[in-house]
């Protein structure tokens, strides 16, 4: 369920591969970074963070874009990028990056909290003739109906035997194998005091550790998460190696934005990690198959939100997640729909040895009435 702050999220001004239909090519610009900022609350204002108020910033809003002004085409954008590998099969696009006053651009964001580490995760993906979903995928880059290369001639398979995508950052390594499992991932960066990230991790394509890969073009799916956020939104990134031909990874992603990218209410994600996976498997956080967010205003347990200011958020049913997300679930939540969870009171002010005596002498005046105006017996 969209907060009122949808229209405006909506409405804002989108330079690359924020529109399926006409999204640019990130491959033309500079670089391309995964981009991150935090949704304001209600009557915030820009740029500030208050630490006192802890998991009121649990929105991460993240997008992809080429380095500059913040993009925000929903709540939770979900983009797709795509590259060409070097003759090594390695990148280091697209980067990571947190503008430390995004709100100078969008008035409906601000920075991250400081010193707060982002993540980034390997989520799966369905094969094009369906079967178990796998967390890397191939097509070979070939015209199969001698027309030219269009997104018609695009079949995602699983990756051929033993070749797997590997992500690197500071000697720690997290590597998509093809498999069925979603992969933990490594931590890209830790904000800085004010809140800004700028930081690009290697990719590389490999078999058996020592070989390069197939010719061909990859289609990972990654999560980006950070401690105290509620809610992951999947980006989509191709990578085409050497020797494909002219435009195979222009139309692979052309192919991913048309046919994978979905709601996140029929995206195949539990993207709030409360056990729920979209509107069709009943997560009360959706209004229907086309919400854009698992949350709901509607459930204190299920918003986004730390309602009781214990410093906690919502229900949790999973620890999947390097960021630390399970710890940061509010243990009084039995369920998302739980009413009582993070409702809030007002704590009863502790009394000081004045406030004691002065109840005391309260209670007396008030027995003392009470005895005096008895009736006799």
């Amino acid at each position: 369920m969209r907060p009122g702050l949808c229209s405006l999220l909506l409405a804002a001004s989108i330079i690359c591969t924020a529109d399926r239909a006409s999204s640019q090519n990130c491959v033309d610009v500079t670089h391309c970074d995964y981009m991150a900022a935090r949704l304001m609350t209600s009557g915030e204002s820009c740029g500030s963070f208050d630490p006192s108020q802890t998991a009121e910033y649990s929105r991460l809003v993240t997008g992809a874009r080429d380095f500059g002004t913040f993009p925000v085409g929903t709540l939770y954008p979900v983009f797709v990028f795509d590259e060409r590998m070097d003759g090594l099969f390695g990148a280091d696009d697209p980067g990571s990056n947190s503008p430390p006053n995004p709100c100078g651009a969008q008035p409906a964001l601000s920075p991250l909290p400081p010193g707060r580490g982002l993540f980034i995760d390997f989520l799966t993906e369905v094969p094009t003739a369906g079967g178990p979903a796998r967390n890397l995928l191939y097509w070979d880059g070939v015209d199969d109906d001698e027309n030219g290369l269009d997104e018609n001639d695009v079949e995602w398979t699983p990756v051929p035997t033993d070749e797997f995508l590997a992500i690197d950052e500071l000697g720690t390594t997290a590597t998509a194998d093809g498999g069925t499992s979603e992969i933990e991932g490594i931590q890209v960066e830790v904000t800085s005091a004010s809140g800004g990230i700028h930081d690009h991790i290697d990719f590389r394509l490999r078999r058996s550790e020592i070989g390069l890969a197939s010719l061909g073009v990859y289609l990972a799916r990654f999560d980006l998460t950070m401690p105290g956020f509620a809610e992951g939104a999947p980006s989509y990134t191709v990578f085409a190696t050497v020797s494909v031909p002219a435009g195979a990874e222009f139309v692979a992603r052309k192919h991913v934005e048309n046919e994978l990218v979905k709601p996140l209410c029929m995206d195949g994600v539990d993207n709030d990690r409360d056990g729920f996976v979209d509107f069709a498997g009943g997560d009360p956080g959706c209004d229907s198959a086309l919400d854009e967010s698992e949350k709901s205003d509607t459930h204190p347990c299920d918003d986004g939100i730390d309602n009781d200011l214990d410093g906690h958020i919502d229900f949790r049913a999973t620890d999947f997640g390097v960021a630390g997300l399970f710890a940061t679930r509010d243990l009084e939540c039995t369920s998302p729909t739980d009413a009582s969870g993070e409702s809030f009171a007002e704590p009863v002010p502790a009394l000081g040895p004045l406030g004691i005596a002065a109840l005391i002498a309260l209670i007396a005046i008030v027995g003392l009435r009470r005895v005096r105006g008895a009736p006799d017996s």
